[in-house]
C-alpha cells in the first residue's frame, strides 16, 4: 500500500501540464519584446534531424536545426532541442512538450542562452509558412494546443517581424503588434 502511495505522489505531478515562465501557448500574449529581452539567441533554422533515445522508461527525442541566420547571439552552425516522455507501460503519463518539427521546415527559434543544446520547454518557435498569400511566421502548435486538436491562428509577417526584432536589437524600438500581425483578409 505504501509502495502504492508513493509511486502515486511520484506520478501525480507528471500528469499535470506545467507552462514554465518561459513558454506561452497563447499568442495573443506573445511579446516580442519581452522575449527579445529574455533571449540570448535569436535564430532562423532549418529542422534536418530527428532521433530518439530509450532509458529505461524514460524516451528522450533529440531535434537537430541547421543555422540559417543568426538575429542575436551566435556562434553555431546548428542546434539540439530535447523532448522527453515517460511511460510506465504503454501509457504516456507525462509528455515535456509535444512537438513535431517539419523537416526541411523553416523556424524562427527564441533561446535563453547560447549552449547551442536546449529542452523544449525553456524556449519559443515560430513555424514560417505561406498565409493568405504573405510569408509568415505563427506560433508551432504545442503543448496545451496539440493536445487539444487547434491551429495556431495567429499569424505575423514574416519581413516585418524579421525588421522590428532587428530594430528592437540594435536601437531596443519597441515591437508593435500590430505592426507585424498578417490580417485577416
Amino acid at each position: 500500500m505504501y509502495l502504492q502511495l508513493i509511486v502515486a505522489c511520484f506520478l501525480l505531478p507528471l500528469t499535470v501540464i506545467d507552462i514554465p515562465h518561459f513558454t506561452t501557448v497563447d499568442d495573443a500574449a506573445l511579446d516580442f519584446n519581452e522575449l527579445m529581452s529574455h533571449s540570448d539567441l535569436v535564430i532562423i533554422a532549418q529542422a534536418v534531424a530527428d532521433e530518439s533515445i530509450e532509458n529505461g522508461r524514460i524516451i528522450e527525442q533529440y531535434h537537430y536545426f541547421e543555422i540559417l541566420e543568426s538575429i542575436k547571439g551566435g556562434g553555431h552552425e546548428a542546434i539540439s532541442i530535447k523532448t522527453h516522455a515517460l511511460y510506465q507501460g504503454d501509457i504516456v503519463h507525462e509528455v515535456s512538450k509535444l512537438t513535431t518539427y517539419e523537416k526541411g521546415a523553416i523556424y524562427l527559434l527564441f533561446l535563453p542562452n547560447q549552449s547551442g543544446r536546449y529542452d523544449a520547454d525553456d524556449i519559443i518557435i515560430l513555424k514560417e509558412s505561406a498565409y493568405n498569400g504573405e510569408s509568415s511566421f505563427a506560433l508551432t502548435d504545442s503543448g496545451i494546443n496539440q493536445m487539444a486538436g487547434e491551429k495556431s491562428q495567429h499569424h505575423f509577417n514574416r519581413e516585418s517581424l524579421l525588421n522590428a526584432i532587428s530594430s528592437f536589437h540594435f536601437n531596443e524600438i519597441e515591437i508593435i503588434e500590430a505592426e507585424i500581425s498578417v490580417n485577416e483578409k
